[in-house]
């Protein structure tokens, strides 16, 4: 079965941020990043560890994956086949507090 995606509110804030900030320098392009956000995260509904393991915390996985200029954090969660997807960040920020 196909994991269901659970935004954090920073991460649809992030989402936001992306593209406007893409948009201010190439309108053309904005819609182009944010699709291929979205088709990325799509991956991870049937391979939710696709992605590389960032951090462990208390027994709870919080996994990276790459999508363009953007690193997308999310956790796995087997328990309730969910993916919750924390923040998406430029690949040249720092990383993440979890």
């Amino acid at each position: 079965m196909d994991y269901q995606e659970d935004w954090s509110t920073r991460a649809t804030n992030d989402l936001k941020a992306a593209y406007e900030y893409v948009r201010r320098s190439n309108p053309d392009a904005a819609e182009a990043v944010i699709s291929k956000i979205i088709d990325t995260i799509s991956l991870l509904h049937g391979s939710p560890r696709l992605g590389s393991l960032f951090l462990l915390r208390d027994d709870q996985e919080i996994r990276q994956i790459v999508a363009g200029s953007f690193r997308i954090f999310y956790m796995p969660a087997d328990a309730d086949e969910s993916l919750r997807i924390m923040t998406i960040q430029h690949v040249k920020r720092a990383d993440p507090e979890f």
